[in-house]
């Protein structure tokens, strides 16, 4: 599963739960990598010889937090996702993310993209019906 894996974004989360203990020892900030960066070892991994035609991951801790950031760079508090509402200087990145997932199967020799590391926040993809609509027709791995 590791060898076609690919980290997209590292770092903590926004969401600050009381049941998690990420952002506590990884901060509040996600890092991404330019989406370039990511389907250039896309094309690495779908030339190596005996590539199956299935990238099993493109994600991170949580994989829908990809290209989220701050309107403003930044809060003191870092609770981005209230319950009530999410912040409206959250940028969620869901789009990216899609776009991401869409280029990436787009590659000559790929025939999927999974999403298999940390899984999807519930809350940031329930702000986007296209992102969850295409993770359950493209991005999901079969049972076994």
């Amino acid at each position: 599963m590791i060898e076609n894996s690919i980290t997209s974004h590292r770092g903590g989360c926004y969401g600050r739960c009381s049941f998690c203990s990420i952002t506590a020892h990884q901060g509040p900030e996600i890092v991404s990598r330019s989406k370039e960066s990511v389907l250039r070892e896309v094309k690495q991994i779908a030339a190596k010889p005996g590539f199956s035609g299935t990238i099993t991951d493109i994600g991170g801790p949580s994989a829908n937090m990809y290209a989220s950031s701050c309107r403003i760079g930044g809060c003191r508090d870092h609770n981005c996702l209230k319950e009530d509402a999410a912040c409206k200087k959250l940028i969620s990145g869901t789009k990216a993310y899609l776009e991401l997932l869409n280029e990436a199967r787009e590659i000559k020799g790929v025939k999927h993209v999974f999403i298999s590391s940390g899984g999807l926040r519930f809350d940031p993809a329930l702000m986007d019906d296209d992102l969850i609509r295409a993770c359950i027709k493209f991005h999901t791995p079969p049972d076994g």
